[in-house]
């Protein structure tokens, strides 16, 4: 029982060590997207739909973190960086970059299109993990009446080894991409 305790201890203690490196590549996007006059729309908010609820242990972990940028509140053109971790949806961690624009300018951000749904929901099956942009389709509903347009690129986490990498392929591509 000794050994297991401290095989899971090991496991928690990666994990802090993993979130904090994610930490570190959210900071340097933001960094890079502020100089472009990019601002992320929740301050220090990098989850969502994390439960407290005893009932659903499987929501005690993110299943992604995010980041949402754009140059005016009220504007119809967003930014985002997804860093997805759910087992259901991919193999490894991957962290997807892009833009949305919706058909009207947005008013409320808590309605928004979680990034890394619009990619693991894309009609193509076949996206390449290799910072190839995609045009993003889906047949849902409520993404034909609210969105005009919607580009991604993604990379797997374990790619994305240092400064340089994030700068190059995640934060320059995501500030040039239109």
């Amino acid at each position: 029982m000794e050994q297991k305790g401290r095989k899971i201890m090991d496991v928690i203690k990666y994990m802090e060590q993993f979130f904090r490196e994610v930490a570190q590549v959210i900071q340097k996007i933001d960094e890079d997207m502020k100089k472009e006059g990019w601002e992320h729309l929740y301050r220090s908010t990098v989850t969502a739909g994390l439960s407290k609820d005893l009932g659903q242990p499987d929501q005690w972990l993110p299943y992604w973190n995010f980041r949402i940028y754009s140059k005016n509140r009220k504007s119809n053109l967003i930014k985002a960086v997804s860093i997805c971790y759910d087992s259901d949806k991919v193999e490894q961690p991957i962290i997807i970059a892009g833009l949305v624009e919706y058909k009207k300018p947005r008013n409320d951000w808590n309605d928004y299109w979680a990034f890394w749904y619009l990619w693991l929901e894309d009609e193509n099956k076949s996206k390449k993990l290799d910072g190839t942009v995609y045009q993003l389709k889906s047949s849902d509903k409520d993404y034909k009446e609210m969105v005009k347009r919607a580009k991604a690129f993604a990379y797997n986490i374990v790619d994305i080894k240092n400064e340089d990498d994030i700068k190059t392929k995640i934060s320059n591509k995501l500030i040039e991409l239109s």
